[in-house]
C-alpha cells in the first residue's frame, strides 16, 4: 500500500496555514465559467466553509449565467474582481495552459488559497515553480484529483489502510471514451487539447497519473505505448497503454481507449488477500476477499455480500445518472475536504507531493510518445 493511501484517512500531510478559525467562511471566487466550473460552483453552493463573492469569465453571457444560477457578483476583468471582491481563496476552472499565469496573478493579488483544475501545470517542471513561487508569497496551490474523491475510492480508501486486501500487488486504471462523440472533436476545443504535451489524450492523463500514484509505491520503470485505433474519430493518438515496475515488486498498468463504448473509468487492486474493482462511471465497488469460513464457502459469502453491496450500489448509480454524471461527483467532496482544512487549519486532502508525483509520472508517460 503506498503511503499516500495510508494517509487517506487523514486527508493529507500538508497543513493549511491558519492560525485560528475564523468565525465565518472564507470568501471564494470562480475563474472560468465552462462545464467543469458548474461543476465547482455546485460544490461550493453546498459548502458551509466557502461563500460565493464572484465569478469571472471572458465571455460576458456566460458570466452572467453563472452569476444568475449560483450567485456571486459577475466580472469579465480578473483585476478588478481581486481588487473589489478581495477573495481569500479562488478556483480556476479555465482551460490548462492558462493555469499557471491566472495562478500567479491571483497569488501576487493577496489571495492565499489557489485551487486549480487540473493540470495545474502543464509539466512537473511548471508545476514546482508555480508551487515554489507560491510558497514564498504565503500562499497554498491545490490540484484537482476529484476522482480519488468518487464514492467508491472513498470506500476502498479505508479498506487499503487497513490492509484487508494484504499487500497490494497491482493495480490497473482503465478508461474507455469514444472521443469521436466527446467536444473534442470540436474545432476550439480540439485546438486547445491538442496543444498540450500529450495532445488530447493529455486532457485524461492527470486522472490516470494521480490515481496510480496514490494508489502504488514509486514508479521504477514505465513502457507506454501510443496508438491511432479508433476509426470513428479524427483526434490521433486515441489510444495509451502504460505498463509500470514500481518499488517493492508491484506493478501497474494504464489504459486509455477510444474505440469502445460505452464510456467508462475503473480501477482494480489486487493484493495478496484480495481485490477490489471500482467503477467510477456507475458509482459501484466490489471487494473481495477471504471471509473466514474456508475456501469452500468463502466465495459463496464474498459473491452473497458482494451482490447486497452491488443491489445499494446500482440504487445510487441510478440517482446519480438522474442527476448529472457519476464521474463528477468526487467535486463536491473534494471541494468541501479542501476548504474545511482552509477555514479550520486542518491537512490539505491534495499535497504538493501529490501534485508532484502525479505530474512526473505524466510528464514519463508523455516522453514516449512518438
Amino acid at each position: 500500500m503506498s503511503a499516500p493511501v495510508q494517509a487517506a484517512l487523514t486527508t493529507g500531510t500538508t497543513a493549511a496555514p491558519r492560525a485560528a478559525e475564523p468565525s465565518t467562511p472564507t470568501p471564494v471566487a470562480v475563474v472560468g465559467t465552462g462545464r467543469i466550473a458548474e461543476e465547482h460552483l455546485s460544490a461550493l453552493a453546498r459548502c458551509r466553509d466557502a461563500s460565493l463573492v464572484g465569478v469571472c469569465d471572458l465571455d460576458p453571457r456566460l458570466v452572467r449565467r453563472a452569476a444568475d444560477l449560483h450567485g456571486g457578483t459577475p466580472y469579465t476583468d480578473l483585476a478588478e474582481l481581486l481588487t473589489v471582491e478581495r477573495p481569500e481563496a479562488v478556483h480556476i476552472t479555465t482551460p490548462p495552459h492558462t493555469h499557471v499565469p491566472l495562478a500567479e496573478q491571483v497569488v501576487a493579488a493577496g489571495v492565499r488559497l489557489v485551487v486549480v483544475e487540473k493540470p495545474a501545470a502543464l509539466n512537473a517542471g511548471a508545476l514546482r515553480g508555480l508551487l515554489d513561487h507560491a510558497r514564498v508569497a504565503g500562499a497554498t496551490i491545490v490540484e484537482d484529483h476529484n476522482y480519488r474523491f468518487n464514492a467508491p475510492l472513498r470506500r476502498l480508501a479505508p479498506v487499503l489502510a487497513a490492509g484487508s486486501l494484504g499487500e497490494i500487488r497491482t493495480v490497473q486504471i482503465r478508461m474507455a471514451m469514444p472521443l469521436g462523440t466527446t467536444r473534442y472533436e470540436q474545432p476550439f476545443d480540439r485546438r486547445q487539447a491538442e496543444a498540450m504535451p500529450g495532445g488530447v489524450l493529455h486532457e485524461f492523463l492527470p486522472h490516470l497519473s494521480y490515481l496510480t500514484t496514490w494508489l502504488l509505491p514509486p514508479v521504477t520503470g514505465i513502457d507506454a505505448r501510443w496508438a491511432t485505433r479508433d476509426a470513428t474519430t479524427s483526434i490521433s493518438p486515441d489510444s495509451l497503454d502504460v505498463d509500470l515496475e514500481c518499488a517493492g515488486g508491484a506493478s501497474g498498468s494504464i489504459r486509455f481507449a477510444s474505440a469502445v463504448a460505452p464510456a467508462t473509468t475503473t480501477v482494480t487492486v489486487h493484493g495478496t488477500d484480495g481485490w477490489a474493482t471500482a467503477d467510477l462511471q456507475l458509482g459501484t465497488l466490489r471487494v473481495s476477499r477471504p471471509r473466514g469460513v474456508g475456501n469452500q464457502l468463502d466465495p459463496l459469502v464474498d459473491l452473497a455480500l458482494g451482490g447486497a453491496g452491488m443491489i445499494a450500489d446500482v440504487g445510487r448509480a441510478f440517482v446519480g445518472k438522474l442527476t448529472g454524471s457519476p464521474i463528477y461527483e468526487g467535486i463536491g467532496a473534494f471541494v468541501g475536504a479542501t476548504h474545511a482544512a482552509w477555514r479550520h487549519g486542518g491537512p490539505m486532502p491534495v499535497t504538493d507531493a501529490d501534485a508532484l508525483a502525479a505530474a512526473g509520472l505524466a510528464d514519463a508517460i508523455v516522453a514516449a510518445r512518438p
